[in-house]
């Protein structure tokens, strides 16, 4: 779908920034709220951006292929969160339901309260040798490269892959980043590193039969969120220098104190010299399952998170709450974690939490298509993307 012409992917860059810094209410429309664009000043710009496949010309002016999210100094190409151009009905009892259409194989979307939460927080060091994990579309990885010695990004989704490395020419990054194919830790089994970092699959879900074809690859952490991390925590100490920083964006079902992948890194880790710190990003730390149970549902009615056997997962969904009530992961948990060594010789659990929560139950609604100008422009602002 991308050119892989290098120079046309850095003069879209340009055309890019003159769309965005000369017509923010046209670049809305297209990559924010998908809408199409009739009309606009940077006709020249809009041809330079559809020929590298960003964009498609139709009869009535230019729509959105894709989402590209400006964040600081950078563009980001990634699939919308769903997409308004493409719908199914299904048979639901006696009538039918008109639901979004998800892939399997989607490009995680930026949105305020993940990945740039994550990137706010990072501590890359000049000369480090850094892996992503689950990379998605290369966002963690871009930013790592502004200090990083190299970057290594991997992902089990050749589509990820492709975004990622169009990305990184995209910003000018491509030599000091390098995308590979596979699962975990799989593709860079022989290295070991300063820094590694991730936000991947951590959504809980009801289980189902077959969930690698009922759930997107970037989204499905079993049924407590937890299944990745936990394969991630298994294997981290292998591929970690001396001194080394380990973070990432952890969400999962929980108690009112802590959630399971925290519980777990404990038992884990209970005899190393580690320093843990969690950034949670709501101030009580979990939010009630229920809270958040009854809003989803009725956000799912058009968004659901599967893309194929929305019948089983609707049937799994009782049994499931059931449980996790059972197991008491009544909680709902949304954190940064990271890892560094201890030098008081034990490991160390330090929670913080924030003056205003970064996410509340209700930010299942907090979705680009959604939201009003002023909210995306308030947005951009505190992320630093734009002036005041």
């Amino acid at each position: 779908m991308f050119t892989k012409d290098k120079k046309l992917i850095k003069e879209c860059r340009h055309a890019l920034a003159e769309l965005f810094q000369t017509e923010i209410d046209t670049y809305i429309k297209l990559f924010f709220w998908e809408k199409e664009v009739s009309e606009s000043k940077n006709k020249e710009a809009l041809g330079v951006i559809e020929k590298a496949g960003l964009i498609t010309k139709s009869n009535n002016g230019y729509y959105a292929n894709v989402m590209v999210y400006p964040l600081k100094d950078k563009f980001i190409v990634t699939d919308f969160v769903f997409s308004v151009r493409y719908k199914k009905r299904i048979r639901v009892g006696r009538g039918y339901r008109e639901l979004f259409v998800r892939k399997k194989d989607q490009v995680w979307a930026m949105l305020p309260h993940e990945t740039p939460q994550i990137i706010k927080r990072l501590e890359v060091r000049k000369g480090d040798l850094v892996l992503d994990l689950a990379t998605g579309s290369g966002a963690i990885a871009l930013f790592c490269a502004d200090k990083a010695e190299k970057v290594y990004g991997t992902d089990i989704n050749p589509k990820a892959i492709e975004y990622a490395k169009f990305n990184a020419v995209l910003n000018n990054l491509e030599e000091k980043i390098e995308f590979r194919l596979g699962d975990l830790f799989s593709p860079v089994k022989n290295l070991k590193f300063d820094y590694i970092v991730w936000n991947g699959p951590t959504v809980a879900a009801p289980p189902v039969r077959n969930p690698e074809g009922t759930y997107a690859l970037s989204d499905y952490g079993g049924p407590d969120g937890a299944n990745f991390t936990r394969r991630f925590i298994d294997e981290v100490r292998n591929f970690i220098k001396k001194d080394f920083v380990i973070q990432w964006y952890d969400s999962c079902l929980g108690n009112r104190k802590k959630g399971v992948s925290v519980d777990y890194l404990i038992k884990k880790f209970k005899n190393e010299k580690y320093r843990v710190e969690i950034f949670h990003l709501n101030k009580n730390g979990g939010i009630p399952l229920v809270q958040t149970q009854k809003l989803f549902r009725k956000y799912r009615k058009k968004h659901p998170l599967a893309f194929a056997n929305f019948k089983e997962v609707d049937r799994s969904e009782k049994e499931w709450l059931r449980w996790a009530k059972v197991n008491k992961l009544n909680y709902v948990h949304f954190a940064i974690i990271k890892i560094t060594p201890n030098f008081n010789n034990r490991l160390e659990i330090v929670e913080k939490f924030p003056c205003k929560s970064i996410i509340t139950a209700n930010f299942i609604y907090k979705e680009w298509h959604y939201m009003k100008k002023y909210q995306i422009i308030r947005i951009l602002k505190e992320e630093g993307t734009l002036n005041d």
